[in-house]
């Protein structure tokens, strides 16, 4: 559960999401929020030798991040990047105690009580079994409705499914399409292509920004995060331009070309395609009604993982 000790799947980040924020002014522990902790918390990824791996190609290797006073910090891009700020509402952006990430380094079993700046505080976790959090009554951004929740790992679809129509779960991760970002023309070739073209049709992928690392040369590497190890100049610059613009439509654009550059070099052989979304029952209520401090609408679910600050049961 350490944001700073192993890279969260979309499971850990919905448990993740109730523990930590990514704004936030003291944390249960008392650390003060500020650059410093902020900077520590990042710096301990970047340290990582397993989650650098989707860092440092967008990093220099030194002086990644600068505090510039005690609640500024700057990140040091080596690309312009007018996404960046999405890349903060994932596990890269999670506000950690400065404190806890110490101990933890000293005591790992500690990444199992992580301490972060959420809605939640961790009561409980075994390992494979139950995870309990319960209602931070201190929480800077106000009331949090619910008292307390439970997150049990069932790997089982069918059985999910019968525990949530039978209301032995208020929620359960699912998969729907959404999003964007595809090129209608692309074409998803397999062994029935009549029974694959009703999924091709509905398919629109989530914003690819945050997946660059899997597709641009400066990972391909001993170990490498780009899988197919293949690129070509001509896609980079089409990403370069494409993480850089402001302008939707044309992003929108540059992403349907690159979209068509992976499909015609067949640089992945798609089997199946997960588009996480998160079932609830009638009874859960708010989970799309989550607001910035300045009272923004914000995303209810992005790569599998949603959040609780704003969710309510309806006991009536």
């Amino acid at each position: 559960m350490s944001r700073a000790s192993s890279v969260l799947s979309a499971p850990g980040q919905v448990i993740a999401n109730a523990i930590f924020d990514t704004f936030a002014a003291v944390t249960p522990d008392g650390t003060t929020f500020d650059a410093a902790a902020v900077q520590a918390g990042f710096q301990a990824q970047f340290d990582n030798p397993l989650i650098d791996f989707g860092l440092r190609p967008f990093y220099p290797t030194e002086n990644a991040t600068e505090v510039i006073d005690e609640f500024t910090i700057q990140y040091n891009l080596l690309d312009p990047n007018a996404q960046f700020p999405a890349t903060l509402s994932t596990q890269g952006g999670y506000i950690a105690s400065p404190m806890w990430l110490a101990a933890a380094l000293v005591d790992p079993t500690l990444n199992q009580a992580p301490v972060g700046t959420g809605p939640f505080k961790i009561e409980s976790r075994t390992l494979d079994s139950v995870t309990r959090v319960v209602r931070n009554d201190e929480w800077w951004g106000g009331d949090v409705n619910l008292d307390a929740m439970e997150f049990l790992p069932i790997s089982d679809p069918d059985t999910r499914t019968d525990l949530l129509n039978n209301g032995d779960l208020q929620a359960s991760q699912m998969f729907t399409p959404d999003g964007p970002f595809c090129a209608p023309d692309v074409v998803q070739a397999g062994d029935d292509p009549a029974a694959a073209a009703p999924l091709v049709a509905d398919y629109r992928a989530v914003d690819p920004s945050l997946d660059l690392l899997f597709l641009i040369c400066r990972t391909i590497d001993v170990i490498s995060l780009n899988f197919a190890r293949y690129c070509t100049d001509e896609r980079d610059a089409l990403i370069a331009e494409a993480q850089a613009t402001t302008n939707d439509g044309r992003r929108a654009e540059l992403w349907q070309e690159i979209a068509r550059q992976i499909n015609d070099a067949a640089t992945y052989v798609f089997l199946d395609h997960t588009a996480w979304n998160n079932a609830f029952r009638a009874e859960v209520k708010g989970v799309c009604d989550r607001t910035s401090p300045d009272a923004t609408p914000l995303r209810c679910s992005i790569t599998g993982a949603t959040w609780f600050d704003s969710v309510w049961l309806d006991q009536g």
